[in-house]
């Protein structure tokens, strides 16, 4: 039975969606989930949104509750890191002082000023993580969904060593986006997605076997086109459209 451990649980939004996704994985609903956060009134929220999940699907999850990280962590097969270093006036500063100095940023938390300062705020806390993984689970897989993602998967890759994989629920909201721009469902395409977070191109997509750019160049240049259902792709992601006209791959458009 596996342990998974998910670090910054009290941000019950993201925390909600990836426990559900654990049980409803039948192979993975009997795993311990060891949920970790410095609040332990926040995480009693993500605690009660569990059980409600749990009882929905008739399940009753195996639950490690805590505020601490070593207890957490120890034993862990796999680890989650969800969490927000900082608050939301630290991220306007990062955002509005460069921006005061003419460097334009669209949420600043990824490159750029806003990320680096960003990466200097974030960066210890994650260190931690992964130095407290090498003492009780020095063979766990590290998910990491913490922005700034190249920085954070970079440094501590090269600095700790810790087997670590970087992603973003990006790529499928823009695949699930590209395929409803061409009326298709998002189950029928096939997409190959390259590139680092908040920055990666849509180098494959395909819809039942056939190349489905030309529909998505369509789809963008004459939206008359598609059926009436579908979003109009210049009006729900025009710097996505822009991207698509000058560089001739769609871009994964999360940031």
């Amino acid at each position: 039975m596996p342990k998974i451990a998910i670090i910054g649980a009290g941000g019950v939004i993201f925390a909600r969606r990836f426990i559900t996704d654990i049980l409803l994985r039948e192979s993975l609903r009997t795993s311990q989930l060891a949920l970790m956060d410095i609040s332990a009134e926040r995480l009693a929220n993500t605690v009660a949104v569990t059980r409600e999940i749990g009882e929905a699907l008739d399940l009753a999850p195996d639950l490690l509750v805590t505020t601490d990280l070593t207890e957490a962590l120890t034993g862990a097969d796999y680890v989650l890191t969800i969490f927000r270093t900082g608050t939301l006036d630290h991220q306007r500063l990062e955002h509005e002082i460069p921006a005061k100095y003419g460097v334009a940023q669209v949420v600043g938390d990824t490159l750029a000023p806003g990320g680096v300062f960003r990466a200097l705020r974030v960066l210890p806390e994650l260190t931690k993580v992964a130095e407290t993984m090498a003492r009780v689970c020095p063979k766990a897989l590290l998910l990491n969904y913490v922005n700034p993602m190249s920085i954070n998967v970079w440094a501590l890759t090269k600095g700790t060593g810790v087997q670590m994989v970087g992603l973003c629920h990006g790529v499928q909201h823009t695949a699930k986006s590209m395929a409803s721009y061409i009326g298709a469902p998002a189950g029928e395409v096939v997409t190959q997605c390259v590139g680092i977070n908040h920055q990666a191109f849509f180098l494959r997509f395909e819809h039942q076997g056939k190349d489905a750019y030309p529909r998505l160049r369509e789809a963008l240049e004459n939206p008359a086109t598609v059926s009436d259902s579908s979003p109009n792709f210049e009006y729900s992601d025009r710097r996505g459209g822009r991207i698509l006209r000058v560089l001739g791959f769609a871009w994964k458009s999360s940031s």
